[in-house]
């Protein structure tokens, strides 16, 4: 299947992260090139959504990251879980901007992805509030909203992992 094959290249392209003895860094470089990947790969990410595709490379890269992080000392299924999270919060991210960003450029299309919402909210004064924090967050710095998604995931891995220490 061609969308497989595209895939596959893609992942085997990625700039994956050396060993390390240090979890966090490895998972925030493997982030890094995840997202890196789907910018160098518009229309990556929402395919990689997709139930059933599937990647050779993909596989052998998620299989090779648990190694690393059993290596550094993390639980074998804490390991899978947190490999598989990364992946899945950064595609779901960068999945989601773009399909706000289709058609127009990013702060147009978080602004009406915003307004509806409010719309929705009713009178609400809290939720508007809220909304507009985060509709400007996001607008301004979508990398940024991603990179504090991952800090608070690798934080609560991090609990996770000391606990059992």
């Amino acid at each position: 299947d061609l969308v497989a094959a595209a895939v596959d290249r893609a992942i085997a392209t990625l700039d994956w992260p050396e060993k390390s003895e240090d979890w966090r860094s490895y998972l925030e470089e493997m982030a890094d090139a995840i997202w890196d990947m789907y910018l160098r790969t518009p229309g990556l990410a929402p395919v990689m959504r997709l139930p059933d595709v599937t990647s050779a490379s993909g596989l052998r890269a998620y299989a090779t990251a648990v190694s690393e992080l059993v290596a550094c000392g993390c639980e074998e299924l804490d390991a899978m879980v947190i490999v598989d999270s990364v992946f899945d919060m950064t595609t779901d991210c960068v999945a989601t901007l773009d399909q706000i960003a289709q058609g127009s450029d990013h702060q147009t299309a978080v602004a009406e992805v915003f307004e509806s919402l409010r719309h929705q909210a009713g009178e609400d004064p809290e939720l508007h509030r809220i909304l507009a924090k985060t509709s400007e967050f996001m607008m301004r710095e979508p990398r940024r909203w991603w990179e504090e998604k991952l800090r608070l995931l690798l934080d609560g891995a991090s609990l996770q992992h000391s606990g059992r220490g």
